[in-house]
């Protein structure tokens, strides 16, 4: 059994995987304490990263190499008041009082089964409280991110009415946790897997950039780590290539199932208002996403095109589960379809079923509007379906003619609920987004053909209790106005109704009562109505419910007259 174990403690183990990087082991099963002191050595090196690394600060308040004498005595030369060889014996003094501490820590880590002794991090050492006392230092924030001290309570460990149970391992892991981390909106930031072997290929790519800067660096100067300055582009890039490597070490196309992710961003720096710990859960679909595209030229295009803007910046999409902005034909070309299929099945949970059905129709379109008037609709769906406010004017009309493609026969009610799936009731609203993923595909070149088989479980998955409720209601309505009237006066009454917007409110009412007459449809009552026809203000409000039956009426009238 190995002598380290991953802690679960996302800082911890960040500084763990720097240890194994640098004692040039493959995996923790390799390293015994013998190479963790080893890795530390003499401390010096760490003094020196950590004295330049901007992103210390972010772990720390007040921590154990205080960086702000470091500035007092640097300010105090030069205004004068010290000569250079006073402000090198008072930094060389701040470095040995570092160093101390780190030698104490790494020289009291012992295995322990009293549970008074025992750290609370990682459960398996003895704590380091009294040697750290004789030191004049105290477990507390500025030992260890986020922890709590006496009389100001923190985050991350308890410590309200005592100072926590901390062993020098735990404690000399988050000192080494900098070298590994990456900065994201002015927070330190760390990645923790559920295998957490993986950790160690990601901090290798992070160390790899960080260690070199650190190197070439001199006392007093600033070193930024990957992502300072750019929003969570920064981020992405270094969660890339670093699957990008994992993919190429593993020779695999696929992570497995059960790896997922959590991307910690810690500040610790006294600020009320920024302090604190934010944690991004990157699950197994997601990871398998951004696993899938790390190689990806047209994704590192894309990212070289986000702005400053959130909505398009690809980890902030993915964190908040949003469409990504620059897959669209804003600005520029849209993005391939093989991408933007990915994006919407792995990170928004759509379906591939109704993707094909937005292409279908967008195909149905192009086919369809080839005039010299259809070519300027065409136009205007193409420029404007995907805006908010221009898309307004555009739905109506577009609604029309699905509604004669459905009449053709190329739509039917189920495709429609696939790729427009209820979100909410009382008024009932469908997804709204789908209508971009029309104008997506309207702005491609070559489009499928071929209709997209309708796979019945997919399509069960849309058929919830309001796609059934007005199934059963156009089913209903058909087959009492065909008893009485014909298919005839039904294809003249209530299809060319629905086409030259005649049929409104007051006919889905009559319908209702009329059905509440039969024997064995008393549920078409008052309560129904409210449920299916009305807002949350009791009024009236049928405009989908209206295009959704007359989908439903020409795909009945259709099948019952072949």
């Amino acid at each position: 059994m190995s002598y380290f174990e991953w802690t679960g403690n996302p800082f911890v183990d960040t500084g763990l995987a720097v240890a194994v990087i640098r004692a040039n082991k493959s995996s923790l099963d390799e390293m015994t304490l013998s190479d963790f002191k080893n890795v530390l050595g003499d401390g010096k090196w760490l003094a020196h990263a950590n004295e330049v690394l901007s992103i210390y600060n972010a772990y720390f308040l007040n921590p154990l190499l205080n960086r702000t004498l470091f500035g007092k005595a640097r300010k105090k030369y030069s205004k004068g008041k010290i000569n250079q060889n006073q402000l090198q014996e008072l930094l060389e003094s701040y470095r040995k009082e570092y160093l101390n501490i780190l030698l104490t820590l790494v020289n009291n880590i012992q295995i322990t089964d009293n549970p008074v002794q025992v750290c609370e991090c990682c459960g398996k050492y003895k704590n380091v409280n009294s040697q750290l006392r004789k030191l004049d230092k105290d477990v507390s924030r500025s030992a260890f991110p986020l922890l709590g001290s006496i009389g100001n309570d923190a985050q991350a460990l308890p410590a309200a009415s005592r100072s926590a149970k901390l062993c020098g391992f735990c404690l000399v892991c988050v000192q080494l946790a900098p070298l590994g981390s990456i900065s994201l909106n002015g927070k330190a930031v760390c990645f923790q897997y559920t295998s957490p072997d993986l950790l160690i290929n990601h901090v290798k790519a992070v160390l790899g950039d960080n260690y070199p800067k650190v190197e070439l660096a001199k006392s007093g100067d600033k070193i930024s780590v990957v992502g300072t300055g750019e929003r969570s582009t920064g981020t992405t890039n270094i969660l890339l290539n670093e699957l990008s490597l994992l993919r190429q070490k593993l020779r695999v196309n696929k992570l497995p199932s059960t790896v997922q992710l959590n991307i910690w961003t810690v500040s610790n720096s006294g600020n009320q208002e920024k302090d604190g710990v934010d944690i991004y859960e990157i699950p197994n679909n997601v990871l398998q996403f951004l696993f899938e595209i790390s190689d990806s030229k047209e994704i590192k295009n894309l990212l070289r095109q986000e702005g400053k803007s959130w909505k398009a910046q690809l980890f902030e999409c993915i964190a908040r589960k949003l469409d990504y902005e620059l897959l669209y034909p804003k600005k520029s070309a849209p993005a391939s379809k093989e991408l933007f299929a990915l994006y919407q099945t792995d990170v928004m949970g759509r379906s591939l079923y109704s993707l094909n059905v937005a292409e279908w129709i967008a195909f149905q379109l192009r086919t369809r509007l080839q005039g010299e008037k259809e070519k300027k609709l065409l136009n205007d769906f193409t420029k404007y379906l995907g805006d908010y406010k221009d898309a307004k004017k555009c739905k109506p009309k577009l609604k029309q003619i699905m509604a004669q493609i459905a009449d053709e026969g190329n739509l039917s009610y189920e495709e429609y609920s696939a790729l427009f799936p209820i979100v909410s009731n009382k008024p009932i609203r469908v997804d709204s987004y789908s209508w971009k993923y029309i104008w997506f595909y309207l702005n491609h070149g070559k489009l499928n053909e071929q209709r997209p088989q309708s796979i019945e479980e997919t399509t069960m998955s849309f058929d919830n209790q309001f796609r059934k409720t007005i199934k059963q209601f156009a089913a209903d309505v058909y087959d009492w106005y065909t008893a009485k009237h014909g298919k005839e006066k039904f294809q003249k009454r209530i299809l060319e109704g629905f086409k030259n917007d005649k049929i409104t409110t007051g006919n889905l009412q009559r319908w209702f009562c009329n059905l509440a007459e039969i024997t064995g449809k008393e549920h078409y009552t008052n309560d129904a109505w409210d449920e299916l026809c009305r807002d949350e203000n009791g009024a009236n409000r049928t405009y989908e419910i209206r295009f959704q039956l007359w989908l439903e009426f020409a795909n009945l009238y259709r099948n019952n007259n072949n």
